[in-house]
Protein backbone atom coordinates (compact mmCIF):
# COMPACT_ATOMS: atom_id res chain seq x y z
CA UNK A 1 0.00 0.00 0.00
CA UNK A 2 2.57 2.31 0.54
CA UNK A 3 4.39 1.60 -2.49
CA UNK A 4 1.52 2.70 -3.93
CA UNK A 5 1.28 6.24 -2.25
CA UNK A 6 5.29 7.16 -2.47
CA UNK A 7 5.20 8.53 -6.31
CA UNK A 8 1.87 10.15 -5.06
CA UNK A 9 3.52 11.84 -2.42
CA UNK A 10 6.73 12.96 -3.99
CA UNK A 11 4.83 14.37 -6.41
CA UNK A 12 2.01 16.28 -4.12
CA UNK A 13 4.58 19.11 -3.57
CA UNK A 14 4.94 20.15 -7.81
CA UNK A 15 1.31 19.65 -8.33
CA UNK A 16 0.06 21.52 -5.64
CA UNK A 17 3.03 24.70 -6.49
CA UNK A 18 1.64 24.20 -9.85
CA UNK A 19 -2.07 24.74 -8.86
CA UNK A 20 -1.28 27.82 -6.50
CA UNK A 21 0.90 29.03 -9.66
CA UNK A 22 -2.18 28.91 -11.78
CA UNK A 23 -4.70 29.89 -9.20
CA UNK A 24 -2.93 33.65 -8.73
CA UNK A 25 -3.14 33.93 -12.10
CA UNK A 26 -6.20 33.00 -12.45
CA UNK A 27 -7.77 35.10 -9.78
CA UNK A 28 -5.55 38.32 -10.50
CA UNK A 29 -5.67 38.38 -14.05
CA UNK A 30 -9.54 37.45 -14.39
CA UNK A 31 -11.47 38.19 -11.34
CA UNK A 32 -9.63 40.96 -9.60
CA UNK A 33 -13.03 42.36 -8.53
CA UNK A 34 -13.93 39.15 -6.46
CA UNK A 35 -10.58 39.47 -4.46
CA UNK A 36 -11.31 42.86 -3.29
CA UNK A 37 -14.67 41.60 -2.43
CA UNK A 38 -12.80 39.16 -0.62
CA UNK A 39 -10.37 41.24 0.78
CA UNK A 40 -12.93 43.80 2.56
CA UNK A 41 -15.55 41.42 3.38
CA UNK A 42 -15.12 40.32 7.40
CA UNK A 43 -14.46 36.95 6.08
CA UNK A 44 -11.34 37.75 4.13
CA UNK A 45 -10.33 40.21 7.24
CA UNK A 46 -10.45 37.38 9.65
CA UNK A 47 -8.58 35.12 7.44
CA UNK A 48 -5.88 37.49 6.52
CA UNK A 49 -5.34 38.50 10.12
CA UNK A 50 -5.12 34.57 10.80
CA UNK A 51 -2.46 34.20 8.25
CA UNK A 52 -0.61 37.29 9.13
CA UNK A 53 -0.04 36.54 12.61
CA UNK A 54 3.10 35.02 13.52
CA UNK A 55 2.89 31.72 15.41
CA UNK A 56 6.16 31.41 16.04
CA UNK A 57 5.96 27.87 14.87
CA UNK A 58 9.52 28.41 13.85
CA UNK A 59 11.03 29.58 16.68
CA UNK A 60 9.57 26.49 18.42
CA UNK A 61 11.11 24.14 16.30
CA UNK A 62 14.64 26.25 16.37
CA UNK A 63 14.91 26.62 19.38
CA UNK A 64 13.54 22.88 20.37
CA UNK A 65 14.99 20.74 17.91
CA UNK A 66 17.41 22.76 15.91
CA UNK A 67 19.54 23.99 19.26
CA UNK A 68 19.82 20.55 20.42
CA UNK A 69 21.03 19.07 17.41
CA UNK A 70 23.57 21.82 17.12
CA UNK A 71 24.55 21.49 20.90
CA UNK A 72 25.09 17.59 20.30
CA UNK A 73 26.95 18.74 17.29
CA UNK A 74 29.18 20.92 19.40
CA UNK A 75 29.97 19.52 22.47
CA UNK A 76 30.08 16.32 21.21
CA UNK A 77 31.77 15.77 18.09
CA UNK A 78 33.48 18.91 17.43
CA UNK A 79 34.92 19.21 21.63
CA UNK A 80 35.13 15.40 21.88
CA UNK A 81 36.31 13.85 18.72
CA UNK A 82 37.92 16.69 16.47
CA UNK A 83 39.31 18.71 19.17
CA UNK A 84 39.85 15.91 22.03
CA UNK A 85 40.62 12.57 20.18
CA UNK A 86 41.94 13.48 16.53
CA UNK A 87 44.16 16.32 17.86
CA UNK A 88 45.73 14.72 20.35
CA UNK A 89 46.37 11.62 18.38
CA UNK A 90 47.18 13.92 14.99
CA UNK A 91 48.76 17.00 15.57
CA UNK A 92 49.36 17.54 19.67
CA UNK A 93 50.30 13.91 19.68
CA UNK A 94 52.89 14.10 17.81
CA UNK A 95 54.42 17.30 18.45
CA UNK A 96 54.48 16.61 22.33
CA UNK A 97 55.86 12.28 21.76
CA UNK A 98 58.84 14.62 19.49
CA UNK A 99 59.45 16.28 22.80
CA UNK A 100 59.50 13.87 24.99
CA UNK A 101 62.04 11.87 22.71
CA UNK A 102 63.77 15.38 22.37
CA UNK A 103 64.22 15.69 25.96
CA UNK A 104 65.77 12.12 26.45
CA UNK A 105 67.85 12.46 23.59
CA UNK A 106 69.39 15.75 25.00
CA UNK A 107 70.13 14.29 28.64
CA UNK A 108 72.28 12.14 26.53
CA UNK A 109 74.46 15.14 25.43
CA UNK A 110 77.21 14.89 28.30
CA UNK A 111 79.73 17.28 26.71
CA UNK A 112 82.64 14.48 27.35
CA UNK A 113 84.39 13.54 23.65
CA UNK A 114 84.49 9.87 24.33
CA UNK A 115 80.36 9.81 24.96
CA UNK A 116 80.12 11.51 21.65
CA UNK A 117 83.13 9.11 19.89
CA UNK A 118 80.67 5.94 21.69
CA UNK A 119 77.49 7.68 19.81
CA UNK A 120 79.34 8.49 16.54
CA UNK A 121 80.51 4.52 16.45
CA UNK A 122 77.06 3.17 17.53
CA UNK A 123 75.50 5.56 14.09
CA UNK A 124 78.68 3.93 11.80
CA UNK A 125 77.44 0.64 13.29
CA UNK A 126 73.94 0.39 12.23
CA UNK A 127 74.79 2.00 8.72
CA UNK A 128 76.70 -0.29 7.81
CA UNK A 129 74.53 -3.15 8.70
CA UNK A 130 71.60 -1.34 6.77
CA UNK A 131 74.24 -1.03 3.60
CA UNK A 132 75.62 -4.55 3.99
CA UNK A 133 71.64 -5.65 4.60
CA UNK A 134 70.43 -3.96 1.64
CA UNK A 135 73.21 -5.24 -0.69
CA UNK A 136 73.33 -8.91 0.54
CA UNK A 137 69.19 -8.60 0.21
CA UNK A 138 69.92 -7.43 -3.51
CA UNK A 139 72.40 -10.07 -4.03
CA UNK A 140 70.52 -12.94 -3.00
CA UNK A 141 67.99 -11.18 -5.13
CA UNK A 142 70.51 -11.49 -7.80
CA UNK A 143 71.34 -15.08 -7.13
CA UNK A 144 68.15 -15.83 -6.78
CA UNK A 145 66.87 -14.70 -10.78
CA UNK A 146 70.14 -16.24 -12.21
CA UNK A 147 69.27 -19.96 -10.24
CA UNK A 148 65.58 -19.74 -11.58
CA UNK A 149 67.01 -18.39 -15.12
CA UNK A 150 69.23 -21.80 -15.12
CA UNK A 151 66.19 -23.94 -13.75
CA UNK A 152 64.13 -22.77 -16.26
CA UNK A 153 66.99 -23.25 -19.10
CA UNK A 154 67.33 -26.79 -17.51
CA UNK A 155 63.90 -27.59 -17.59
CA UNK A 156 63.04 -26.93 -20.92
CA UNK A 157 65.65 -28.75 -22.44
Amino acid sequence: MLNLLLPFFKLLPVCLSLFGAFLAIFLYSSSSKFLYLVKVSETGRNLFTFLNRKWFFDKFYNETINQAFLDFGYHISYKTLDRGFIEMIGPFGISRAIYLKSTILSNLQTGNFYDYALWMFFGFCIFLFLATSVILADTFSLFMFVSTLFFVNKVSK
